[in-house]
């Protein structure tokens, strides 16, 4: 819990460093989990005024496993590009017929 005093003059926002020392949804690890992190506003009383939620992945490398990543997508998109492309050659209905020229 991180508890916040007014904000500082001319600022809308605060910030505040988390550091997560636990690898439970990095690829490579065998017990790998999906982890959320929640953010929740509360009143002094404990009232809540607001919560979001952020799904997280924390690993061990971040550079590799960013860059996997869109190799993934990059592949994704292109395959999808490829079946449109695919299906408008084929469901084309302005295909010329050949002329018996005999």
């Amino acid at each position: 819990m991180q508890v916040f005093s007014s904000l500082k003059g001319g600022t809308g926002y605060s910030e505040c460093g988390i550091k997560f020392m636990c690898l439970g949804s990095d690829v490579g690890g065998i017990n790998r989990k999906p982890v959320k992190l929640i953010f929740t506003l509360e009143k002094t009383l404990g009232n809540v005024i607001g919560r979001r939620t952020m799904e997280l992945r924390i690993c061990s490398c971040p550079k590799r496993d960013k860059q996997q990543e869109e190799q993934k997508f990059n592949v994704r998109r292109l395959i999808v590009i490829y079946n449109l492309k695919f299906r408008a050659i084929n469901s084309c209905s302005c295909r010329t017929k050949s002329k018996n020229l005999g």
